[in-house]
């Protein structure tokens, strides 16, 4: 008892519970990502809002602006990409005079992905106003993210120059015209860290960027198989949902080829389009990259790839110029 209260004087005992704290909070933290990858956005977002109430009365920018950056994530994919915009603003105004290259690079990271998405709104409905502000925007958090990346005394990390060159990809999306090169190499930056989620996502997007400037389909088939396998592997619905409707996109030359589904021996139909996105609460248990292995500038190791059939979000098969040389998805 007596070692338990000197313990408890001690100044050891407070350093104890900020470190308990600290990794409770890079818990949530991976445990919203996993939610954002599989689709479960609503427990996402209450995980991230969560943390960010807990620290409002002694707000740490190097807490508070990873959480930002993942709230940007949920908004975008959820269709909110102004929502987004706002997050980062905050994220990067707490940033202002703190030296870590890692939150500001993930912050306009997050935001050009959410300005991309803007403009793109923007152009299909002709609103040029919009898809100008959209693009000047992200010409700046472009220009902030390199500015901190070349500064003097930084030394990038890998994990760095990949969220750096993310963000150069989806730079050119806000412009207008998604460079395939850019998302080329964005994938290859994700894969050398074995990062599954964000190089599928650069796949997908490197496919759907060849399509834009008129490539031919064989060219995208690989970009997209790889993104499909990926993503199903890891039960990223959101995702797999995306990949799989760029695979069946309508154009002239493409040939849409239905077959009945059959699911492989032990698993069961798959999932519906319409619930593609409504995930189960998932443990860590069913997860098949561990909730401690998400993305992290100290840790980039920890990111490993995940195997397992993919499982696929619709019942109707892949375009025949898309179908991957293993066995047709369910």
């Amino acid at each position: 008892m007596a070692r338990l209260v000197a313990l408890i004087r001690s100044t050891a005992f407070p350093v104890v519970v900020v470190a308990q704290i600290d990794a409770h909070r890079q818990r949530a933290r991976a445990r919203a990502l996993i939610r954002l990858w599989r689709g479960d956005l609503a427990a996402a977002r209450t995980d991230i809002v969560t943390a960010l109430d807990s620290r409002q009365n002694a707000p740490d920018p190097q807490v508070i602006s990873p959480a930002l950056s993942l709230l940007a994530g949920v908004a975008t994919w959820e269709g909110r990409p102004e929502e987004a915009r706002d997050a980062v603003a905050r994220g990067l105004a707490l940033m202002a005079g703190v030296d870590d290259t890692r939150f500001v690079i993930a912050l306009c990271q997050a935001g050009l992905e959410a300005e991309a998405a803007i403009a793109e709104r923007a152009a299909a409905a002709r609103a040029t106003a919009e898809r100008d502000q959209a693009a000047g925007v992200a010409a700046d958090l472009l220009q902030r993210a390199r500015s901190v990346a070349t500064a003097d005394g930084v030394t990038p990390t890998r994990m760095g120059r990949a969220m750096l060159l993310t963000a150069e990809a989806h730079h050119s999306r806000a412009t207008g015209r998604s460079d395939p090169d850019r998302w080329a190499e964005a994938a290859t930056a994700w894969e050398a860290l074995a990062c599954p989620w964000p190089a599928a996502h650069a796949r997908w997007r490197q496919a759907e960027a060849l399509l834009a400037a008129g490539a031919h389909r064989d060219q995208a088939a690989a970009p997209l198989r790889e993104a499909w396998t990926t993503a199903g592997a890891l039960k990223a619905r959101p995702l797999l949902a995306e990949v799989e409707s760029l695979g069946r996109r309508p154009g002239s030359s493409w040939r849409r080829h239905r077959a009945r589904p059959t699911a492989p021996r032990g698993r069961t139909r798959p999932t519906p389009a319409s619930t593609a996105w409504a995930s189960p609460r998932a443990s860590a248990r069913s997860w098949p990259w561990s909730p401690t292995a998400a993305p992290t500038g100290r840790s980039p190791r920890r990111c490993s790839s995940a195997t397992g059939p993919p499982v696929s979000t619709s019942p109707t098969s892949w375009p025949s110029w898309v179908s991957p040389t293993a066995p047709r998805p369910p």
